[in-house]
């Protein structure tokens, strides 16, 4: 059940900017009306806990606003989802991870909204940070004093370099960041380690950093540089106890965040990246006499990265039973933003 939440609705057109604002309202929430980022601005200052943008406005585009938006701390975070009649052309703002989980198309329907709108209040809002993830060597990365490698993924929140050699989690290191002619430098920590690199996350970066790893993303979006399709799932967020199998023995662990593809482990006992293991979520609880049993329902996973405080790791071929188990602890959560 979502809570009521504070909407923003930003469209110049005011029979789209009404129905959306009449679907929410007819649901209990409350809605902030703009009909230009100007507007919106002004809208900001009531605090809304999510928004629906539409992609084509005069002046500042909708994008553009929410490029704006993440440079400041206080909306970083405010989950948004793009609504637009161009889909085509709103494909790759959207593969970017800007805005939201999903891309509403003009016409929609009420269900649509108000699924999006359940979307954007349960996303982690580490999602926050818009990515791109790149196919080439646009962007190249310098650590410290060491060869430039290739960067994977680059967003406000930090980059993904292409390496072989491992770096202790929680570290910090300067980077440097190079696209085409301009450079930037920040320090940053280790965040996780994967087989094929090494996740940073910028620590304290500068305003002319900022603006020198917006303007790349929104340059490379706009020049078309090639970008991965494949679509960064929108985690949910999770506090539930989970036992996993590494080496034949068994740990008690927390299952921290999950998709349909994959999931974090928190534990202090991480299997090795590359390694196999067992996780076994929470089943069925039915009574056996005078003993409750409950099921667990496991499934095969990969680890694919190490984190400050466990390891994330993608399932291999889930059966229906765990997706259902998934299912249930979905139903099981309290998952307000």
């Amino acid at each position: 059940m979502v809570s009521m939440a504070k909407v923003l609705v930003l469209d110049d057109d005011p029979s789209i900017r009404g129905l959306i604002a009449a679907i929410l309202t007819s649901e209990g929430h409350e809605v902030l009306e703009a009909g230009d980022t100007a507007a919106a601005e002004a809208c900001l200052e009531n605090d809304p806990d999510a928004a629906f943008v539409d992609v084509a406005l005069p002046g500042e585009t909708g994008a553009e606003f929410l490029v704006r938006l993440r440079l400041d701390s206080r909306f970083k975070n405010l989950p948004a989802t793009f609504v637009t009649a161009h889909v085509d052309r709103a494909m790759p703002l959207y593969q970017a991870g800007i805005a939201g989980s999903r891309l509403v198309s003009k016409p929609f329907r009420r269900e649509t909204i108000l699924v999006a709108l359940r979307e954007m209040l349960s996303t982690n809002p580490r999602r926050g940070f818009f990515r791109v993830h790149l196919t080439n060597d646009a962007v190249q990365i310098s650590l410290e004093d060491q060869i430039p490698r290739f960067a994977l993924n680059l967003s406000l929140g930090g980059v993904f370099m292409l390496a072989k050699n491992r770096l202790p989690v929680g570290e910090h290191f300067r980077l440097t960041v190079q696209y085409r002619d301009d450079t930037g430098s920040c320090l940053a920590r280790v965040t996780h380690v994967q087989a094929d690199g090494i996740g940073f996350a910028f620590h304290k970066p500068s305003d002319r950093f900022l603006a020198f790893a917006s303007s790349t993303i929104t340059h490379m979006l706009s020049a078309g540089v090639a970008v991965d399709e494949r679509r960064v799932e929108t985690r949910t967020m999770v506090t539930a106890a989970i036992v996993y199998q590494s080496d034949d023995t068994n740990f008690s662990a927390l299952l921290r965040d999950f998709s349909s593809t994959g999931a974090y482990v928190v534990t202090d006992h991480p299997p090795a990246i590359g390694e196999a293991a067992m996780v076994y979520f929470p089943g069925y609880t039915y009574s056996s006499g005078t003993d409750q049993v409950s099921e667990l329902r496991g499934c095969a996973v990969q680890v694919v990265r190490h984190g400050p405080d466990g390891f994330g790791c993608r399932f291999e071929a889930p059966s229906a039973e765990v997706k259902m188990a998934i299912s249930e602890l979905l139903g099981g959560q309290s998952r307000g933003r």
